[in-house]
């Protein structure tokens, strides 16, 4: 009886093994074939769908691009159809009968046309119209229904796989085990082979899961993984009290490429950005793509001053000089608007950090701004000049814009200072008007640089003391700018941003409380960025070594609750929280060009 179980035994893993190839192979095969074909269909069903929408179109708006685009699917249609042809077997038929059906479509079409062109009666076109929606209606269902039995196979070969791995998985264990050390090499055939049905499936669904988080076009995550991961990445930052920084990212121009050069032009458009995000991700940094033209980017461990930084170093990325007749369209397709905030701005919620993000992207796009830091005073308030908020930021930005086109070395310098304005302004407790307001006069601050030459603004050695007392005229000369403008508090701001606490300042020698606390903040926030940033008679210098100098003057020249504000704002930033990377490579190669800088009075400078 024992050899002849063990006989039954092995004859029985025998045929679980053949059986469950062959099994395998075939609904291999089957899937092959069946998605092969849907695949076709569905090319098919898109030909079909392009005609329609061409030829529907064309009654309302004869064009010749409408004719050209609904021959295209014509002819990509019958291409197809050969192809379903020559595949043998009932696509055969199928293919043949909806070929027939397709040139009767044809024909009436092309009869409708000719009756459009020649402007015949409204009668015989609703006749063919109502002919070709029949026809179109035939040739659609014939499509749908051929690649829904595809589709069924396919579900159906699946099944049959998933049900011989349980199968295996099921009963090879259970014959191995009794047929003991007489069988052991079977079992090992057997075990091997089970093993490969599973790692291979393991891999499809690791493949699968990993696709359904991905966006096709770009490779970057999808709406559903920002979604799943959001929560889980603030809950973990809020509970570690680290910083946690959304920046909501909108690709501008994109529906003005996809109307006038193809939607290939913009898809290649939207790879471009996706490729900027990749190439000037900070660490810790997750890229999303929730929309068309709308994109989100998580960076762990980064405040919003790092991403709005962070947010510079994209636009020079998408954005290289170009020169020659095509600048004009490259600036305007390759531009994205920014919206930033961060965790503590959000109150530890996710859903706030999404809402207050775009509420930021939309201010920017607004007013013109390539990216802004959410705060609380961005919602509209009505002014004492009957203006809006939104006028006066209008007008802030204008002229925040003609001082840094006037400057080149202070480029974007007007935005970052009234960017460090509002945060001074919400770690000092002030209220939404206030820190909105401050927004405006920081973005103003040094517009009356507008009236000093650009020999001294660019000069990059010593200034005489003629040169000097030009540039200190730029704060009187603002606030008369500013005050032409009707902004009267903002004025007073701006004429009084070079005043110290020491009464040493400038123009009017004011100390202490006699400087209003804006102005006292706009300093601050001017000389933080100053510090940093590069200028014709100095490098700039990392962000810890400018609170040190602030730290250093606080009492003399700064206020000191205003610099501990500024501190804490930037507790969480990076170390170059406010020196772009993009800065930081180019100092090396400007080094030797600015070596004068040592021997430059730096201080007469900075209070310039």
């Amino acid at each position: 009886m024992a050899p002849v179980a063990l006989a039954l035994i092995l004859v029985f893993v025998c045929f679980v093994a053949i059986s469950t190839a062959l099994a395998t192979s075939r609904s291999t095969d089957v899937v092959d074939r069946s998605s092969k074909l849907d695949r076709l269909y569905t090319a098919a069903r898109e030909a079909v769908a392009v005609e329609a929408r061409a030829e529907t179109t064309y009654s309302a708006r004869p064009d010749a691009l409408l004719r050209d685009e609904y021959n295209s699917a014509a002819a990509q249609l019958t291409a197809v159809l050969e192809q379903l042809e020559a595949t043998g077997g009932r696509d055969r038929a199928t293919a043949r009968r909806i070929a027939d059906m397709h040139r009767e479509y044809l024909q009436v079409a092309a009869r409708r046309f000719a009756a459009i062109d020649r402007g015949a009666g409204a009668g015989t076109q609703v006749a063919d119209a109502r002919h070709t929606a029949r026809l179109y209606d035939e040739v659609r269902s014939a499509v749908d229904s051929a690649a829904a039995v595809h589709r069924q196979e396919a579900t159906g070969s699946l099944q049959e796989l998933r049900e011989s791995s349980r199968f295996v998985a099921r009963w090879v264990p259970i014959m191995g085990s009794v047929g003991m050390v007489l069988v052991v090499f079977f079992c090992a055939i057997m075990f091997w082979y089970r093993r490969l049905v599973q790692q291979s499936t393991a891999r499809e669904i690791a493949r699968l899961e990993a696709a359904a988080f991905l966006d096709n076009l770009t490779g970057l995550h999808n709406h559903r993984a920002l979604h799943e991961t959001l929560p889980v990445v603030a809950a973990q930052a809020h509970a570690a009290g680290e910083a946690l920084a959304l920046m909501a990212v909108d690709l501008d121009g994109l529906k003005l490429v996809n109307d006038t050069r193809g939607h290939h032009q913009g898809d290649e458009l939207i790879r471009r950005l996706a490729d900027g995000l990749r190439a000037t991700m900070p660490e810790g940094g997750t890229a999303f793509r929730i929309g068309g033209d709308e994109f989100v980017v998580l960076l762990e461990g980064n405040a919003a001053v790092d991403a709005y930084h962070y947010s510079q170093d994209l636009q020079a990325h998408l954005n290289p000089p170009v020169t020659g007749i095509h600048a004009r369209i490259v600036e305007e397709v390759t531009l994205v608007t920014v919206g930033v905030t961060d965790l503590a701005a959000a109150n530890g919620r996710p859903d706030l950090l999404l809402q207050r993000a775009d509420l930021a992207l939309l201010e920017a796009k607004k007013l013109g701004h390539r990216g802004l830091i959410w705060a609380a005073g961005m919602e509209a308030i009505a002014v004492d000049s009957g203006q809006t908020i939104d006028q006066r930021r209008f007008l802030a930005t204008a002229l925040a814009k003609a001082v840094d086109a006037k400057d080149s070395y202070t480029r974007s310098h007007c935005e970052t200072v009234a960017q460090l304005c509002v945060l001074i302004a919400e770690q000092l407790g002030l209220d939404g008007d206030e820190t909105e307001r401050l927004r405006l006069a920081g973005l103003m601050h040094d517009v009356g640089k507008i009236g000093v030459p650009d020999s001294i603004l660019q000069k990059p050695d010593r200034l005489t003391d003629e040169e000097f007392e030009q540039m200190r005229s730029h704060s009187t000369l603002g606030a008369s700018i500013v005050a032409a403008a009707q902004l009267t508090e903002e004025s007073t701001w701006v004429r009084h941003h070079h005043e110290r606490v020491d009464g040493m300042g400038y123009p009017d020698g004011l100390a202490g409380d006699e400087i209003p606390l804006q102005s006292r903040i706009i300093f601050v926030a001017d000389a933080f960025e100053a510090i940093t940033s590069d200028r014709p008679y100095r490098l700039g210098r990392p962000a810890s070594e400018a609170l040190e100098e602030l730290e250093r003057c606080a009492g003399t020249q700064f206020d000191p609750a205003c610099v501990a504000a500024l501190q804490q704002a930037l507790q969480h930033a990076g170390p170059n929280a406010v020196v772009p990377a993009s800065v930081a490579l180019a100092r090396s190669r400007r080094a030797l060009e600015l070596d004068t800088a040592a021997s430059t009075d730096t201080e007469e400078r900075r209070a310039a």
